[in-house]
This record gives structure tokens, C-alpha cells and sequence, in this order.
């Protein structure tokens, strides 16, 4: 798809479906989540690669979450904890956003979850990263741009969108919007 379709078809989703961006995924239920939910994920330090069915019949699934929070663990630490529940809808709504343009289903993590003696040791994380908190990953999808996958989270307007050069940033806190080292 071309660019400037995806950049006016981005527009129109954020202008169309999310008429109060306060409202975030509930904006989106009846588009992306009122289906089962399967998230395809990598693990760009480990190799690790899974899809994951963990939301059907209107419930999260226990196995499904318990997986998608090993996938997401401090992989320096080695320690998983309860993400939020959120970030795996905001994943699992960008994926489908992603796929309704033609582009890379696959999700890469490259953090999810960090430990606080971990995010004190990595460079450039904020003291109180939302990482630590279960409700934030960093990551991308293979062969779309940088700036595309800043713009698959941006477009659903339900926390936090960081665009970096290797990666970009989501989280379900507060929806804003950065940019460092691009």
C-alpha cells in the first residue's frame, strides 16, 4: 500500500472510529477487540516466537496471558509479572490495524516488562518507566518504518506512543506522544 494511503486511511480511522480519544480501546471495541484475540509476538534477545490466543468469549484466558507475560518478562532478570491486560489489547488492536493495510502482522518485543535494578542499568529509560509497571513494551514490526509503527499506536490514542530510531514505545498510561534520537 502506498504511503500517502496508509497516512490518509490512518487519519480517517483516527478521525472516524475514535471520536473521543479519552475513550481509547473502547473507542475501537465493536473494530478489534469484540472478536477472539490472538497475538502473534517475537522476541527480538531470545528468538522466542508465539501466537497466542488470549481473549475469547468475552474473557482473557488464563493459559493465554500467562504466556503473552513470559513472552513480555525482564529477560536480563528473568522475572515475568503481571502485564496489563490493556497493553495486550493495544498490541492486539495495532496488529489488526496493521493488517487491514498490508503490513507485517508479527509483533517484535524488544523490552516488555523491566525489573527496577533493570531500568536502572539501561540506558535512557525515565526513573519511572511505565515498563516497570506491567503496562508498557518496546518493539516493531519487521519491514514497516519506524515512524508507520509510531503511527499504528498513535492512531488508536490509548496511552503513550515514543518513536525511536530502532523501536517505538507503547504504553496504557497517559496518551501522549515522543520522539528521541530520530
Amino acid at each position: 500500500m502506498h504511503r500517502r494511503l496508509f497516512l490518509r486511511n490512518l487519519a480517517c480511522l483516527a478521525g472516524g472510529v475514535l471520536i473521543n480519544p479519552a475513550s481509547g480501546l473502547a473507542a475501537i471495541q465493536d473494530t478489534y477487540l469484540s472478536k477472539p484475540r490472538e497475538l502473534w509476538l517475537k522476541r527480538k534477545h531470545t528468538g522466542e516466537q508465539d501466537k497466542v490466543l488470549y481473549w475469547d468469549n468475552g474473557q482473557y484466558l488464563i493459559d493465554g496471558m500467562t504466556r503473552l507475560c513470559i513472552l513480555t518478562r525482564d529477560i536480563e532478570s528473568n522475572q515475568a509479572v503481571q502485564m496489563s491486560p490493556l497493553l495486550f489489547d493495544l498490541i492486539f488492536a495495532s496488529q489488526e490495524l496493521a493488517v487491514s493495510h498490508r503490513m507485517q502482522r508479527w509483533f517484535t518485543v524488544t523490552s516488555g516488562y523491566r525489573a527496577i535494578s533493570t531500568n536502572s542499568r539501561t540506558e535512557g529509560a525515565a526513573h519511572l518507566s511505565r515498563h516497570q509497571y506491567g503496562d508498557a513494551v518496546d518493539g516493531y514490526r519487521e519491514n514497516v518504518g519506524m515512524t508507520d509503527n509510531a503511527r499504528l499506536f498513535w492512531a488508536l490514542q490509548s496511552g503513550g506512543v515514543g518513536l525511536y530510531a530502532g523501536h517505538v514505545h507503547a504504553d496504557v498510561y497517559k496518551t501522549r506522544f515522543w520522539r528521541k534520537g530520530v
